[in-house]
This record gives C-alpha cells, structure tokens and sequence, in this order.
C-alpha cells in the first residue's frame, strides 16, 4: 500500500510540475510617429522607453511600422499613337537600429492608370496627352518580431527611464510605364507610425487549476488513508 501510495506521489509531482508555469505578460503599447515629409531623408527619431529589467525577462520584440506615401504624381506621354500609362507613387521606409541596420519595411505605393492620346504637340503634362494627379496616398503596414539576444539586451534598459532611438528613412521609388517615349515627374512625402511593445517573463511559477485540484485530491487520500492506518 504505502508503495502505491508513493508511486501515485511520484506521478502526480510530474504532473503538477509540467503544469506549473510562469507567467509571460505583454506590456502597454508605445506610439511613436514621423509627419508626412519630403523625400529623400534619413534618421528622423523615433524614441521609445526600454524594457524595464525589474519586471523580469525579456522575451520577445513586437515592432510595427505603418508608412504613409502622400503626392502628386504627372506625365506626358510622347508616343506618336494612343497608349496606356500607369503611374506609380511609391516610398520605400525603413525603420532602422541605433547604427543603421533595418529592423522592418514598409512599402506603400498609389498607383493610377490613364490613357492619353497620341502626343499633342506640347509638353505641358495636359491637354490630351498628359495629366497631373495630385492628392495621391496610400498606406502599408509591416510587422517585426525580434527574439535574438543581441536585440532583447539592446531594447533592455541599464537604468530607470533609459529609451532606444530608432530611426526612419523614407526614399522615392516611384515609377511610369506604358509609354515608350514618356515623361514623368513625382514630388513625394512620406511618413510613418511605429509601435513597439515587449514580452516578458515575470518569473513568477503559477499553477494551473487542473494540477490544483489534483494536488488537493492527493492530500485527501493521503489524509484518508492516514486516518485509516491509525485505526488499524
């Protein structure tokens, strides 16, 4: 009896034990932003607070950018017969490590479609064979997960209130085609939201319910079973 007893211990530790978890816990999500700007540019800021360590360990990165392309987009087509043009307003975003390396792309594009006819005889991006799109804009949204150890200590802070600067960089890549002889011309802004929050580990072993309950059944047989062997 005592044997079977023991063994049914013995098993039920396992049990509880693979049950017992810590406790993974996400924190608030921070915002940071960069207005619509002319393109080329580089290393505009975007500063977040680090990973408080006294919280525990952290575990995972989750980073978000959503870039914005925002312009005017014109042709002329020189084709001596009709055609068909398709304009691309394009930005390439990247949102970059303190040092440069890129931590995550968007790549937001507006495109239209129209159809000139052949050459009119002025280059003036009107009349019948060109054209001019303002107000074109369009979004694009990326996400990151970052677990190398490398970037959990880089986003872990030293001290109380330490922040990590990343930076943006937006170019134009912008486009035409359809037209074998075709002029255009593109004036872009672009912009980003970037978000980042962490995951961690508090460190604190919880239960689960079932291994609870299964611990509390144990304590009653053996407590039945004690009750018993003294009565004997």
């Amino acid at each position: 009896m005592k044997t079977k007893f023991l063994g049914a211990a013995a098993a039920l530790a396992l049990m509880t034990s693979a049950s017992a978890n810590a406790a993974i816990i996400l924190t608030s999500v921070e915002t940071e932003s960069v207005a619509l700007t002319s393109t080329n540019f580089t290393n505009a800021p975007m500063v977040f607070d680090k990973f408080d360590g006294s919280l525990g360990t952290l575990t995972r990165i989750f980073l978000t950018l959503q870039g914005t392309v925002q312009g005017t987009a014109q042709y002329e087509s020189l084709d001596a017969s009709p055609t068909t043009v398709t304009l691309n307003l394009s930005a390439t975003i990247d949102l970059t490590r303190p040092g440069g390396a890129s931590i995550v792309q968007a790549l937001p594009v507006a495109n239209v479609v129209d159809n000139p006819t052949a050459h009119d005889g002025t280059i003036d991006f009107g009349g019948t064979s060109g054209d001019i799109f303002a107000g074109l804009t369009n979004t694009a949204t990326s996400n990151q997960t970052l677990t190398g150890p490398v970037d959990l200590a880089l986003f872990t802070a030293t001290f109380v209130g330490e922040t990590i600067t990343l930076e943006l960089d937006a170019s134009g890549a912008s486009s035409g085609s359809g037209a074998g002889n075709l002029i255009t011309q593109f004036f872009t802004d672009a912009g980003a939201v970037a978000t980042v929050q962490y995951e961690y580990d508090d460190g604190i072993t919880t239960m689960s319910e079932p291994g609870m309950l299964a611990l509390l059944g144990l304590g009653l047989i053996g407590m039945a079973r004690i009750r018993r062997s003294r009565k004997a």
